[in-house]
């Protein structure tokens, strides 16, 4: 008897396994977050699988190398601090919101939030991401004020990344006493004064 064998496989779709999966993702992500609070100088994926509560192995199914667990961390932090919902602000208002969103978030994820981002390996992070959040910044600065020089928009692109730092922030809530509501106010002040002075 001749028997027809059906080669075609149906994909296997599961919202729980779906749901699981990015539950192990986001400890994973999280637990990198913990060890970088550590002030490790090289972040290593059996820490970060320990810290995490799974295996090596689990780490990489889920992340090909230490690279691409590096990049997916700006997404975290961008999850975490609500800058992922938030376009380029196009006005002072907007840029107003998002320094707020930004501020409110990090400090919300507390002192093991600033000791990730201060750590030696978010300082690198940081290194590796910063053309790409100057040309956004710039592009800010252009809508904001267009008016201004190439010289000026350049200066104050680089100013506005300096003081939306979490460094910045942690300078005015620790240091000075401030809400992330007030030194969201500041910003957004001296860079309206920096923009009327400058045009």
């Amino acid at each position: 008897m001749n028997r027809v064998v059906n080669t075609s496989r149906r994909s296997y779709r599961s919202d729980l396994r779906d749901r699981q999966a990015s539950d192990t993702r986001e400890r994973i992500l999280e637990a990198v977050v913990r060890v970088m609070a550590r002030g490790v100088a090289d972040l290593s994926i059996p820490a970060v699988a320990r810290e995490a509560g799974v295996s090596v192995r689990t780490v990489y199914r889920h992340f090909a190398n230490k690279r691409e667990l590096l990049a997916e961390l700006q997404q975290y932090f961008a999850r975490r601090t609500g800058m992922e919902a938030i376009p380029p602000p196009r006005s002072t208002g907007e840029l107003h919101y998002a320094v707020r969103t930004l501020f409110t978030g990090i400090h919300q994820m507390g002192p093991v939030g600033y000791a990730a981002l201060a750590s030696p390996v978010g300082s690198s992070a940081r290194h590796a991401q910063m053309a790409g959040r100057l040309q956004v910044t710039r592009e800010t600065i252009d809508a904001i004020g267009p008016d201004l020089t190439e010289e000026w928009r350049d200066r104050l692109a680089r100013l506005l990344v300096i003081l939306m730092s979490s460094t910045s922030l942690r300078m005015w809530t620790e240091h000075l006493g401030l809400t992330p509501d007030d030194a969201s106010d500041d910003v957004t002040a001296v860079i309206r004064a920096v923009v009327a002075g400058a045009s």
